[in-house]
């Protein structure tokens, strides 16, 4: 797979690009390759204390595929998914394909902010406008890996 991603980058991504399959799909950008290639180390024994949370899409007959890579890299996603969970992360599903922003917006967003109450403790209580803005500048905040307790 590794080889596969690198000759897409190479042809269709200035070597460095990955596009995403369709290519013209609204509202995607291609993804860098090298996180598709390299391990992520991380050495600093606090980052345990991170929560981590894991989303699964079930739905695999959406990515039905004749392409054998991306029916590789679903399966890596099923394992990986398996993996999560044995570790003990707080673990979801959604009943969708990989795309989950585009097929189960809502869904999704429901996630994100009941992750972003768990992580942050705050109480569950009925969301006002304004508090749900709250929330999603908070899931922002920890999607762009800003970690602020």
């Amino acid at each position: 797979m590794a080889t596969y991603v690198t000759q897409i980058a190479q042809v269709y991504g200035n070597g460095w690009l990955v596009p995403h399959d369709p290519p013209d799909a609204p509202k995607r950008t291609p993804q860098p390759l090298k996180p598709l290639l390299e391990a992520v180390s991380v050495k600093n024994p606090r980052a345990s204390d991170i929560p981590r949370t894991y989303i699964y899409c079930t739905d695999k007959a959406a990515e039905t595929t004749d392409n054998p890579v991306w029916a590789a890299v679903m399966g890596i996603i099923t394992q990986t998914a398996a993996q999560a969970r044995g570790a003990g992360w707080r673990y979801r599903e959604l009943k969708t394909g990989h795309s989950p922003w585009e097929t189960a917006p809502r869904e999704l967003a429901d996630v994100l902010l009941e992750i972003t109450r768990a992580v942050s403790r705050v109480e569950e209580t009925p969301l006002s406008h304004e508090s749900e803005v709250g929330e999603l500048n908070r899931v922002r905040t920890l999607v762009r890996g800003e970690f602020r307790w």
